[in-house]
């Protein structure tokens, strides 16, 4: 169900109509149609779960219209403006000045290959990126590494996990038979049983770092999107 926007848009929008009994009711009917999925709102608090809601829909659907009463939260500041670095990006793919075998030295610099596929290199805890110029456009992918909260798939949403002895990890979460590995913003992993795991809960932040772009020259970028838009080997 939550691959079809209009049962969210409809519930969110009618929210605002519903008296304050009944909000808690709807934020239960968006968990159980998602299978149980919550931000961490203590129970009956539906102003800041819905809030949570709202956010979840501009991310999960982002070519729908935003809801109204959605507020954007203010991406922290680049040292490059977005615009300027894509006409830098798309004039260097057409005089050729990146180079996909230097691109592919700051794949693993910049720690993509702790969760992203590339071919043969990396691991495929995040989106496997071997096609990824063939089904985005250079402008998304600029868009994506930019501003990674923008738009996250549940698919690869991190979540916040407490465990029963109070440890809290933020990080994308593998499950896998007994044990849940999570991958942090950091690139390092912590593996953990699903028996010590007391809650967890939904993330709107993406595990994947802003500003991961500005330890870079815009010459290495240039080199970093040649290898993306390579052909894997």
């Amino acid at each position: 169900m939550a691959e079809d926007a209009f049962p969210y848009r409809t519930a969110l929008g009618a929210a605002a109509r519903l008296d304050e009994t009944d909000r808690w009711r709807l934020v239960k009917l968006l968990r159980h149609w998602t299978k149980g999925k919550q931000f961490g709102a203590e129970d009956n608090d539906w102003k800041s779960e819905l809030t949570a809601w709202t956010k979840w829909f501009g991310q999960a659907f982002p070519k729908e219209p935003a809801l109204e009463y959605t507020v954007a939260d203010k991406p922290q500041e680049s040292k490059y403006k977005f615009d300027e670095l894509l006409a830098f990006l798309d004039k260097s793919a057409s005089s050729r000045n990146g180079n996909a075998s230097r691109g592919r030295a700051i794949f693993e610099k910049a720690q993509c290959m702790k969760c992203h596929k590339f071919g043969r290199d990396g691991e495929g805890i995040g989106p496997d990126l071997t096609t990824v110029s063939k089904r985005f456009k250079r402008v998304d992918i600029l868009e994506s590494i930019v501003y990674p909260s923008k738009v996250i798939s549940d698919q690869y949403r991190s979540s916040l996990i407490i465990t029963k002895s109070g440890q809290r990890l933020d990080g994308l979460a593998a499950p896998q038979a007994d044990v849940v590995t999570v991958l942090l913003s950091d690139g390092s992993k912590v593996t953990l049983k699903k028996a010590d795991i007391e809650q967890q809960f939904a993330s709107l932040v993406s595990v994947m770092p802003e500003r991961l772009l500005d330890t870079l020259s815009k010459d290495e970028i240039a080199d970093l999107f040649a290898f993306l838009e390579s052909e894997p080997k």
